[in-house]
């Protein structure tokens, strides 16, 4: 039984294309995806995009529409000359005889998808899906000159369970998530990213979601929606923090300043907007502990690893204070008042330069030896650690009370130390 691959037909297309193009579209002898991409009339992912579904699955097969292109791309670009490749190609769709068009591709292989999922954001799984899609969703075009109907998400790998959750939700076939590297460079370095991908084209589906604001290029024309009611607006928050929200704190991040004013107004959250340190180029925005754990409690099927429930002090944070501030910052360090007060420790520090406050020496905490409220082994049992290990290094003590800080490891030790001394 002959064989012939998809593999083994872009092979031979980088091959035999590469013999008939000018050197000045070679890269050291070598004819890139992004160039074969262009030169077939497709998009510039094309080529790549191909080699990855086919990474994924050996048996996938390029549709007659895509072939039916590369042919009369090739004879209006190479004439006569391209007669070779085009043999192999035609001899690809006789021996394989695939699917006609993309459409027929995304019956054939995900035979349950709901088109219409977005048709009415009845549901919190919905909303959430959706506010998800509105920080890491895309909608684009194949090539140019097609209309913007495919979609796409992608993320860290890391973060794979979330891709394979909205895939069980729309009906899409998990094993077509495909993954791959990205590499990018910055600071004259060049970084390698794990990163995963969802992506189809389906003219129903992306209409629904253009119906609900969702666009080409939308990182600035994104508007906060309102679905009706608190609960799946929450949902929708929280979709839009696992994608675009910082792990460990309550802060959001976008570049649209814009759509992170219309969450502080329709929230009423006391804090202000600011340009985000660790992301030039966009804001942050403190949703603040309470907002935080509503948005938590209202939904539980979020991403797993930016769950957090934030202890919320008996006073609201409206009621901080400078007179307040002024006083608390000489009785717990500035991480214990954030806890306390449901703060990220960069908010309660602007709050700091806001009010012209002084903050105490470098030194001070360590000479008063605070060693917190919440700490499972009290400076007692330690100190009769210490003195059964005096001689041991920092790091030691570090792996014996794995569940401290090390700052509060070593101001235990620094005590230990002096009390021994003055004994």
């Amino acid at each position: 039984m002959e064989i012939y691959t998809s593999l083994q037909l872009l092979n031979d297309l980088k091959k035999e294309v590469t013999k008939i193009v000018s050197l000045e579209l070679l890269s050291r002898g070598i004819l890139s995806n992004e160039r074969l991409s262009i030169i077939l009339g497709q998009a510039k992912s094309h080529i790549a995009h191909l080699f990855r579904r086919i990474k994924n699955d050996s048996n996938y097969l390029i549709t007659s529409e895509f072939l039916e292109g590369y042919i009369d791309n090739l004879i209006l670009k190479y004439g006569k000359r391209s007669f070779g490749i085009i043999e192999k190609i035609k001899y690809y769709k006789n021996l394989n005889d695939p699917l006609d068009n993309y459409l027929d591709r995304l019956k054939y292989s995900h035979p349950q998808l709901i088109r219409d999922f977005f048709k009415v954001i009845d549901t919190k799984d919905k909303a959430y899906w959706l506010g998800f899609i509105y920080a890491d969703g895309s909608i684009y075009r194949s090539c140019e000159g097609d209309d913007y109907s495919r979609f796409g998400i992608t993320i860290a790998r890391k973060d794979k369970i979330l891709l394979e959750r909205f895939a069980k939700a729309i009906g899409f076939n998990s094993k077509y998530i495909s993954l791959y590297e990205r590499k990018r460079i910055k600071k004259g370095v060049e970084n390698t990213y794990e990163m995963v991908k969802l992506e189809f084209k389906s003219k129903e589906f992306t209409y629904y979601l253009k119906q609900l604001g969702i666009m080409p290029k939308k990182t600035f024309k994104i508007q906060l929606p309102d679905l009706g009611s608190r609960e799946l607006n929450l949902a929708f928050l929280l979709g839009f923090f696992d994608g675009d929200g910082r792990q460990g704190f309550t802060s959001l991040r976008s570049a649209n300043k814009k759509f992170l004013e219309q969450i502080k107004d329709r929230y009423e959250i006391p804090f202000d907007i600011y340009y985000d340190k660790h992301n030039p180029g966009a804001f942050t925005l403190s949703l603040g502990g309470t907002l935080f754990n509503e948005m938590m409690l209202n939904y539980e099927n979020s991403l797993p690893r930016k769950r957090k429930i934030f202890t919320i002090n008996k006073f609201k944070t409206i009621e901080l204070t400078e007179d307040l501030l002024q006083n608390l910052i000489w009785e717990m360090p500035l991480y214990v008042i954030a806890r306390e007060y449901g703060l990220s420790q960069s908010t309660l520090s602007r709050l700091v330069k806001k009010y012209g406050l002084k903050l105490p020496p470098s030194t001070y905490w360590r000479d008063n030896f605070f060693l917190g409220k919440e700490n499972q082994k009290n400076f007692k049992d330690f100190f009769k650690f210490f003195k059964e290990n005096s001689k041991e290094e920092l790091s030691f003590y570090y792996r014996s009370f794995p569940f401290n800080a090390s700052s509060k490891i070593r101001a235990w030790v620094y005590k230990a130390k002096k009390i021994i001394e003055d004994i």
